[in-house]
């Protein structure tokens, strides 16, 4: 399951892994990775390397492919690009709303919703120019068509154009949730524990403290991949019939396994399937209540033997 079909590339030869930021397009043919000094867009079919930005790479991605891999979206420091898949044409935020625009990406802490293309920047209450209707807001008020609301703490920019097209209060206060995106436009997690579903405004799914990426959203199940990238957890609400289990643990590969390729492997089974409630049939099933009563007794007759 967590290994892609064709042939990949070698993992960038930085010194630096940067596979917990790769991202792989839902039809499997492209490639973002990041690079010490870039960013690159990697066409699998015919090899095509495209050099698609030039802020240094070695930061946190946010990357939403559409589901139909037209194009994909890229958010990286003050940078926000749109990549047509075909043509490799590489739109700039500032390219649509001026050079200005930068502050707003610099600042934002993004989460992307893949169902409805949008992006979505949130800000810390009280940050110069993204109050409500204070003068610093002049210049944002030029953002989008005039009905857009003017108050709130979310922006709402439509991914095909990178324009605005909704503000309200979408995300939680800041001082109760400090976002971090999910990898595939599900929802954020916020440093902490707290889990949402992007939205307007966005829905709280339920908790998990630890230091995670939300991963994706699959029937009633929260997914997420810990920092070091070499496994998965799978967070249940609540035990099914059959086991007690509420969290459980699937190893990816042995011990020293490098990133790279986890991150080439489990994004494009993430996006195809992430609507479909049948991931457990794939991977190692949950314990039952017999296998550890089964684990049990073969405890008690070790520690005995």
């Amino acid at each position: 399951m967590l290994i892609p079909e064709g042939v990949l590339p070698p993992a960038p030869n930085t010194g630096i892994d940067y596979a917990k930021y790769m991202s792989r397009s839902p039809n499997g043919r492209y490639l973002v990775v990041p690079q010490k000094n870039s960013t690159v867009l990697y066409d699998l079919d015919n090899g095509e390397i495209t050099n698609i930005s030039e802020v240094y790479g070695a930061t946190r991605h946010d990357i939403m492919w559409d589901t139909d891999s037209t194009q994909v979206v890229v958010k990286k420091s003050d940078e926000l690009l749109l990549v047509k898949l075909d043509t490799k044409e590489v739109v700039k935020f500032t390219d649509i709303n001026g050079s200005y625009a930068r502050y707003m990406t610099s600042f934002a802490k993004p989460y992307m919703s893949q169902s409805e293309q949008a992006i979505y920047f949130s800000y810390e209450p009280g940050l110069a120019g993204f109050g409500c209707k204070g003068e610093e807001e002049e210049y944002l008020e030029t953002f989008g068509e005039s009905d857009v609301p003017k108050c709130g703490n979310t922006f709402v920019f439509d991914a095909k154009t990178l324009k605005l097209i909704d503000r309200g209060d979408f995300t939680p206060d800041s001082y109760d949730c400090n976002v971090w995106g999910g990898k595939y436009g599900d929802g954020f997690y916020c440093l902490g524990g707290a889990v949402y579903r992007s939205g307007r405004p966005s829905e709280k799914m339920g908790n998990f403290p630890a230091t995670v990426d939300l991963l994706a959203f699959n029937g009633g199940d929260m997914w997420f991949v810990p920092a070091h990238g070499r496994n998965i957890t799978r967070v249940l609400h609540q035990p099914t019939e059959n086991s007690p289990t509420t969290e459980m643990i699937y190893l990816y590969g042995a011990k020293g396994v490098t990133k790279s390729a986890f991150g080439f492997g489990f994004s494009r089974y993430v996006i195809e399937h992430k609507e479909v409630d049948n991931w457990s049939e794939s991977l190692y099933p949950l314990p039952t209540y017999t296998d550890l009563e089964k684990a049990k007794a073969v405890l008690e007759e070790g520690n005995h033997g």
